[in-house]
């Protein structure tokens, strides 16, 4: 893929900016780097002692991207429930997108998402760095 953008025409390569391995899903890239576009520092591929990999964090919440492919079984629900709520236990804000907010409701996700990080991203940065002291 690199060698994809190192190829193209400099107005592209502008365009794109830098690419990122630590996406698993395109619409988890999209995510990542719109907020980064608006200057926020996004970590990928988080891990949280007794919750697992979360997608990304960034300012004071956790963000779970799940698209259909890997999160529409009963199991894989279930098993999301639980991640869910270890993380409340440990006092973490996560907020879930779908695959179709990111794609259909793109508009209007991108304000909940800036709405939800001004609004418990306080109390959320708190919560992490508690849990990282102990």
């Amino acid at each position: 893929m690199q060698q994809l953008l190192d190829d193209a025409p400099d107005a592209v390569r502008s365009r794109i900016g830098t690419l990122s391995t630590a996406s698993d899903s395109g619409s988890e890239t999209r995510v990542a780097r719109w907020l980064r576009r608006r200057h926020f520092q996004v970590e990928q591929q988080v891990f949280v002692d007794g919750v697992g990999l979360l997608d990304a964090y960034v300012g004071g919440l956790f963000l779970e991207i799940d698209g259909r492919e890997f999160h529409d079984g009963e199991d894989a629900f279930s098993r999301d429930r639980r991640r869910d709520l270890r993380a409340i236990r440990h006092g973490l804000q996560v907020l879930r997108l779908s695959y179709a907010q990111v794609w259909h409701d793109w508009e209007r996700t991108q304000q909940d998402i800036l709405r939800a990080i001004d609004e418990v991203g306080a109390f959320g940065r708190r919560k992490v760095e508690q849990l990282a002291l102990r």
